[in-house]
């Protein structure tokens, strides 16, 4: 088998990236396989090594490369907003639940209970300091202006965090009242960030 150039390498492993956010947004991680990713690519089950060591990684590379997207999306438009803080906070979580919602591969971790196998604890504690959870640069900004109320950041990210992973029990909570929780909830995480800031003005409707 000849070695592929450069040039072929980022454009297979572009496609690996498109077929594979494809294939595993449509059946999951667990129903995929290496088979039919490299069938679609165009390329051997051997070749496919070459790019990357597992499926989970491509996977785990994909997902990274989607989370950071929505995140960058949040910031740049939560820090073009000029509304009360308190729905900057509110809007911010609404709209990162929507963005979720709207990408395949994010939506099946966050509401459909994805399988996930074991990856190396080394490799999620790195994923896991740029998660989607952490809006540090938004928060520390929010803050230096008076948005938000001075608070730890872990205990901000944990609130985003716990948002953000309650969509998986979307049925326990009830579907016909899950959009409506999920705003309640944004309204009282914003409510809680917002009250005694300069800037704050938390309001309710």
């Amino acid at each position: 088998m000849r070695g592929f150039s450069e040039a072929e390498k980022e454009q297979i492993r572009q496609k690996l990236f498109e077929v594979g956010c494809e294939l595993f947004g449509t059946y999951g991680l667990k129903k995929t396989g290496i088979r039919e990713i490299a069938r679609a690519v165009g390329i051997s089950q051997g070749a496919f090594y070459l790019f990357f060591p597992s499926k989970e990684a491509l996977y785990f590379a994909i997902l990274e490369r989607e989370e950071e997207k929505i995140k960058t999306r949040l910031l740049e438009t939560a820090l073009k907003e000029e509304s009360s803080g308190f729905e900057r906070v509110k809007n911010l979580l609404l709209e990162g639940l929507k963005l979720v919602y709207e990408n395949k591969i994010v939506r099946r971790l966050y509401m459909e209970k994805e399988y996930m196998p074991k990856f190396p604890l080394e490799l999620l504690e790195n994923h896991n300091k740029r998660d989607l959870y952490d809006l540090t640069p938004l928060v520390d900004a929010w803050a230096r202006e008076g948005i938000i109320r001075p608070e730890k950041p872990e205990l901000i990210a944990g609130m985003i965090r716990a948002f953000f992973l309650l969509p998986i029990h979307q049925r326990e909570i009830g579907k016909d009242v899950f959009s409506e929780t999920m705003e309640k909830l944004a309204e009282s995480i914003a409510l809680y960030l917002t009250t005694g800031a300069e800037k704050g003005e938390a309001h309710r409707d």
